[in-house]
């Protein structure tokens, strides 16, 4: 259900060479660059990534899916960096679980009908450098995370559709009780 699915049944990459071996799931050193994933409404994700390590995405959109631009699941050391999430009904990125040592710098996340960047869950989260305008719902909505890092990001004009004012507001909740 995602434009472009990697990790646990997703991307699968074949090898040069006489023996034909495949990568299954290819879930380590990607980098996915300049390509518009436009779901056009009818993909839950434009990325969804389940359990890669050590990848990057840059340079690229991310829209109109019907959940969230990019949305990663477990997995560690992970970068998105100068991209485009706009116009995704739930959020422009949504972090969940065990998705531990991200980084998010220098993306555009605006005009989502929700929350720009929804975490749920991980740990050593870092988003930085960030253009957030426009979205629906909060610019972030973070719980039960454990080290979030929030620098020099520029918001204006969020939760226009909550009727609380365009006001740039965030929510943070406490680490729920182990």
């Amino acid at each position: 259900q995602a434009v472009l699915e990697l990790g646990v049944g997703g991307l699968s990459l074949e090898l040069g060479g006489s023996s034909g071996a495949g990568l299954p799931n290819v879930t380590s050193m990607l980098h996915i660059s300049q390509m518009h994933l436009h779901a056009n409404r009818l993909a839950q994700f434009g990325v969804h990534s389940a359990g890669i390590i050590r990848s990057r995405f840059s340079y690229l959109g991310a829209t109109h899916a019907l959940d969230a631009g990019i949305k990663l699941v477990d997995g560690f050391i992970l970068q998105i960096q100068d991209s485009t999430l706009a116009h995704n009904k739930v959020a422009g990125l949504h972090i969940f679980e065990n998705a531990n040592a991200v980084e998010v710098t220098h993306n555009e996340i605006s005009a989502n009908e929700g929350i720009g960047v929804y975490v749920e869950g991980g740990a050593q989260i870092s988003i930085a450098r960030n253009t957030l305008e426009g979205n629906g719902g909060p610019w972030i909505f973070a719980w039960d995370v454990l080290g979030l890092d929030l620098q020099s990001n520029y918001f204006e004009s969020n939760c226009e559709s909550t009727g609380a004012g365009g006001e740039p507001v965030f929510v943070l909740t406490p680490l729920s009780a182990a």
